[in-house]
């Protein structure tokens, strides 16, 4: 005689929990859907939804206005936003030109975050897609700091270049 098949078991298992919950469901549909039913349910499916996406930390992620600090001085602001795992933002940056000018640039940036790294492309406003690169960012676990860096063709130099810089969160 052979074993019985553990998997057939399991998977009518799920088929009855999930006929149960739907039955559920359905025999009080006008309730559940009413305005005291849907008050009454939504903390619970808030945090059946919390434990199961695990989402028990409250964090603002990369969302938010940061200072750009590049060798501990201040180099420009950044404003990033954030949907889900969609981030974008923009950089404000300044500097002394060659000229003793100070040279403002806009940088626009848009990528996706995985946790606590979002990968970023970037590229400089008004310069016709002549400045572009890509950018790392590392949310540190303090949520008011991250740490990031830049890959780009410097035009002046010639080569592909690369910068570390810190951004802090501006309050």
């Amino acid at each position: 005689m052979a074993p019985p098949d553990r998997s057939i078991q399991k998977e009518n298992y799920s088929l009855y929990s999930m006929h149960t919950i739907l039955d559920l469901i359905a025999n009080n549909k006008e309730w559940i859907f009413s305005g005291i039913g849907l008050f009454i349910l939504a903390p619970i499916f808030k945090i059946i939804a919390t434990v199961f996406l695990g989402r028990t930390k409250r964090s603002s992620g990369f969302k938010g206005a940061w200072d750009i600090l590049l060798s501990d001085q201040l180099f420009g602001h950044m404003r990033l936003q954030q949907f889900g795992p969609i981030v974008w933002g923009n950089a404000y940056t300044q500097n002394l030109g060659k000229d003793g000018e100070v040279d403002r640039r806009r940088y626009k940036y848009r990528g996706f975050s995985y946790s606590d790294q979002a990968v970023l492309r970037f590229h400089e406003v008004g310069q016709n897609s002549r400045i572009v690169g890509a950018t790392v960012l590392r949310l540190m676990r303090n949520d008011n700091q991250i740490s990031g860096g830049n890959i780009f063709w410097h035009h002046d130099k010639a080569e592909i270049r690369e910068e570390k810089y810190m951004l802090k969160r501006n309050h």
